[in-house]
């Protein structure tokens, strides 16, 4: 990072200490169908290698459709690995940071605050309607096991005055264009999210629906 002031550009060896990385109090959540199986990530840069030696914890199909409170057992596994964090880097943004000491680690326990779970991304679909040769999806998959998952994680998150809800997948979100919709009409800034993000090709929408 490099900060400038007049003329001059000086290094600084610890931006952690400057600002907070915006995944910060995030979960991302993606699904394995073979294992019926969700994996909980700390934030997208860790589950973009989608290792599962990065996950944070797991919860099974059943522990997700039993779950009286899923929030709450999301942010359980979320505030113990906060409270255990390893202290060497785990962000690959930043490689100007002095791994020697706990507070130049941009996750160490010091960088967060004292939320819990505020940003839940959650990667469910592979369903899409295109085959992109770059996309990691090598087929169109309609499954119906994984749609039904993915609604039934994002009622149970609803109403807990999140930051940010973030949609998004190898596949597409709107390929259940109506469910999607239905949800999104259902959720409202002052109970459940104060924004939603959604990465869609769009290629489902029409005029009508961006109305």
């Amino acid at each position: 990072m490099i900060i400038k002031t007049s003329n001059k550009s000086t290094p600084i060896k610890n931006p952690a200490k400057l600002f907070k990385c915006i995944h910060y109090n995030t979960i991302r959540l993606i699904y394995e169908p073979y294992t019926k199986e969700i994996r909980i990530f700390p934030c997208c840069v860790m589950s973009a290698k989608y290792d599962e030696k990065y996950s944070i914890g797991t919860l099974h199909y059943n522990d997700i459709i039993n779950s009286n409170d899923l929030y709450n057992d999301l942010n359980h596994i979320f505030m113990n690995y906060k409270n255990n964090i390893m202290l060497e880097p785990t962000c690959n943004l930043f490689s100007c940071f002095d791994n020697t000491t706990v507070d130049s680690n941009v996750c160490s326990f010091n960088s967060y605050n004292n939320l819990g779970i505020t940003k839940i991304q959650v990667s469910i679909v592979r369903s899409c309607n295109l085959n992109c040769i770059m996309c990691r999806n090598d087929k169109i998959i309609d499954d119906p096991e994984t749609r039904d998952i993915y609604f039934t994680i994002l009622d149970k998150i609803k109403n807990h005055k999140l930051q940010t809800l973030e949609l998004t997948a190898v596949g597409e979100p709107f390929f259940y264009k109506k469910q999607t919709f239905d949800y999104l009409s259902n959720i409202t800034k002052e109970n459940d999210f104060n924004l939603v993000y959604i990465i869609t090709n769009a290629t489902l929408l029409n005029d009508s629906d961006l109305e």
